[in-house]
Formats: structure tokens, sequence, C-alpha cells
């Protein structure tokens, strides 16, 4: 397996993620705080996101459920859709465009992009901060 491949990908994402569910909650983290800083570091504006409709599902049971449903209707409407959900088989069925999850190679091929791009980001502030 290449360290850049898409099981490295997976990997690396689910180790991470087992990391940060770790931490303690803290009332005082602001996550959209955080996620802003990531993407102002890869050099997106989140003034875009303004400019997007979009559908939010929250809730303990049915989510995915709900989200498949919706975006089935609006796919019908001949709309454009994305898609983020939880996976059942495989890692690629969290995103969909269109109903279509996306391919493994494009999959790795984002994922490592913005994850080098962070890291350098990451390692240019601390080499600032020395």
């Amino acid at each position: 397996m290449s360290a850049q491949s898409y099981e490295g990908a997976i990997e690396y994402f689910d180790t991470s993620r087992k990391i940060y569910k770790r931490k303690r909650y803290d009332e005082e983290t602001n996550n959209y705080a955080e996620t802003k800083r990531c993407l102002e570091a890869l050099g997106v504006s989140t003034n875009v996101f303004d400019e997007l409709c979009v559908i939010h599902v929250t809730g303990t049971k049915g989510k995915s459920s709900t989200v498949t449903m919706v975006e089935s209707m609006l796919r019908n409407l001949n709309l454009k859709t994305g898609l983020f959900s939880f996976h059942v088989f495989k890692w690629n069925e969290r995103i969909r465009i269109n109903g279509v999850a996306i391919s493994d190679e494009t999959l790795a091929q984002y994922y490592w992009d913005i994850r080098n791009e962070l890291l350098k980001k990451v390692l240019a502030c601390d080499k600032l901060q020395r």
C-alpha cells in the first residue's frame, strides 16, 4: 500500500477520528472557528458558504435514511445534489454527488491534497512562532 493510496487515506482518517473522539468536549471549543481557520489556511473563503443551499439534518436516529430520501427527491427535480453521510459498506458512500459515491481515486486525491496542504500551513505557522 502506497502512503498516499485510498487505503492509506482511510487508515489516516480513521486514526485521526479516534484521536479526536478521545478529546474531552470543552464548551469553550468553537468548532466553527477551527473549521474556518483550516479553510482559510487552504485559501478557501468562508463567504462562499453563504451562497450555498444546504439542508443540515441532525438528531440521534434516522439521519441517513432522511438525507437519502431528501437527496432522491431533489435529484428527481433535476437539481444537483451533494451528500455527506455515514457509510454502510465502504467509506466512499459518505460522499455522493448526484447520487453517485466518489471513486477511490478521487477520495484519495482530495484527502491527500487537503491533508498535505494543511500540514504545510501548520509547519509554516510553527516556524513563525518559534
